[in-house]
């Protein structure tokens, strides 16, 4: 599946809020990227990551959302772990979530702090006036 298009990308939206794949100047969607290129499995396990979050407007779990750090903005990560440890990395403004990339499972701490600084610069890449 190829996007075309300017600005964020809507992965999935409910009732109570969406997430956007944010798309970077050159016009890659690195986890629109990332979620078309692992298992159908892993694919359907964020999805209904997804239904669960946006039906209620929270996931109350940790085993599935966390924050990773108190710096603004928030960087947190959704967790699947179906065939393969997973982690989607995102940051909120209001009830939009936007969804900046995905890895494998960091193995260390300073794998985890690797993945917050990739997910702030993505996020900064986006023109101010398409992340409200």
């Amino acid at each position: 599946m190829t996007e075309t298009g300017a600005g964020p990308f809507e992965l999935y939206a409910g009732a109570h809020g969406k997430v956007m794949a944010v798309r970077l100047l050159d016009g890659s969607l690195p986890a629109f990227h990332f979620l078309e290129g692992i298992e159908p499995r892993a694919r359907q396990a964020f999805k209904t990551l997804f239904q669960r979050q946006f039906a209620m407007g929270v996931l109350l779990s940790q085993e599935r959302l966390r924050l990773l750090d108190s710096k603004d903005p928030h960087v947190a990560e959704w967790k699947v772990h179906s065939p393969r440890p997973l982690r989607l990395y995102g940051i909120r403004q209001g009830s939009v979530w936007y969804a900046t990339h995905g890895s494998t499972k960091p193995g260390e701490i300073r794998g985890v702090k690797r993945q917050v600084k990739r997910a702030r610069t993505i996020f900064g890449e986006g023109s101010d006036d398409e992340l409200v």
